[in-house]
């Protein structure tokens, strides 16, 4: 009877038999698995015991300062407040610091916290020349104005010894600071439409208009627009002809059509030029509405 053969043992199946069958070496060859593992807890535990004394170095720095804040609120809080001594106005216009001495009494041996800037910007929006104010307290002892005007163009009288000014957007407000000489600073616009806006507002609805039209006279004839008195606009919305009529120092009116406005200015230019050359006498009225000449009357 032979000898029975020995089993040789079966391969390892899975990783877990693999381990089974060799702990104390990994795949590679490297450091036992089981070491590595040791080592990843020990780490884990070492980064949770820092974690944990973090928060409470945190927590304990929290409290130390919601202490001190509780017993120094009232340091904390307490503003270096003095009496108002400085004021600091600029403006974007021609408004400036004794313009708004002036206009608003300051009340004295007030405190800065005192002063009650929100009806200081207030009251300075409601004057028209100015479109928007801000108004702030820098402690300990100055108070803060800036202003930012509406900018005029021209003036209008409406006919009862008032001049008004004309802004660009079409608010008609009253002339205050440098500006309130507005007589020898702007041509006069005459005849122009009024009407109140939603917040009650003297507006004129054609000012964009007006506005287009004297920048093309200054851009094309510039010293002769200093001799411009008073443009009248009454007719520029006439549905049949639309005008603006001008009249200079002089006494010349010039009438031009309500649009295409290079045109009529190459034919005026030409008119000025000939009158000079030629020592013409002196004109009446230049006529610019039509399309390819100009009609002059010569004064008598």
């Amino acid at each position: 009877m032979s000898p029975k053969k020995k089993k040789s043992p079966s391969p390892p199946r899975t990783w877990r038999d693999l381990k089974r069958k060799n702990p104390k070496t990994s795949k590679r060859g490297g450091p036992s698995a089981a070491a590595a593992e040791t080592r990843n807890a020990r780490w884990r535990k070492f980064s949770r015991a820092i974690k944990k004394i973090s928060s409470l170095f945190v927590v304990a720095a929290l409290a130390a300062a919601a202490w001190f804040a509780h017993e120094n609120w009232d340091k904390i809080c307490e503003i270096p407040d003095k009496p108002l001594s400085k004021l600091e106005f600029k403006s974007d216009g021609v408004l400036n610091e004794e313009w708004f001495v002036n206009f608003y009494k300051v009340p004295k041996n007030l405190s800065l916290s005192e002063i009650d800037i929100f009806e200081i910007k207030e009251k300075l929006e409601n004057v028209g020349q100015i479109h928007h104010a801000n108004v702030e307290r820098k402690y300990p002892d100055t108070l803060k104005i800036s202003v930012f005007e509406n900018s005029a163009f021209a003036r209008i009288n409406p006919g009862d010894n008032r001049t008004f000014a004309l802004s660009r957007d079409g608010l008609v407000f009253k002339p205050q600071g440098d500006l309130a000489d507005i007589a020898e600073l702007f041509v006069e616009i005459k005849g122009a439409k009024m009407e109140f806006d939603e917040k009650g507002r003297t507006v004129c609805p054609n000012a964009q208009q007006i506005a287009e039209f004297l920048d093309v006279a200054k851009r094309r004839v510039p010293e002769f627009f200093k001799s411009w008195k008073v443009v009248d606009s009454s007719q520029v919305s006439s549905i049949t002809l639309p005008v603006f009529t001008v009249t200079t120092s002089s006494g010349l009116k010039i009438v031009f059509l309500a649009r295409d406005y290079d045109k009529q200015f190459d034919r005026l230019e030409y008119v000025l030029r000939y009158a000079e050359e030629k020592n013409a006498s002196k004109f009446e009225k230049i006529d610019l509405t039509l399309k390819d000449r100009a009609i002059v009357k010569k004064a008598e």
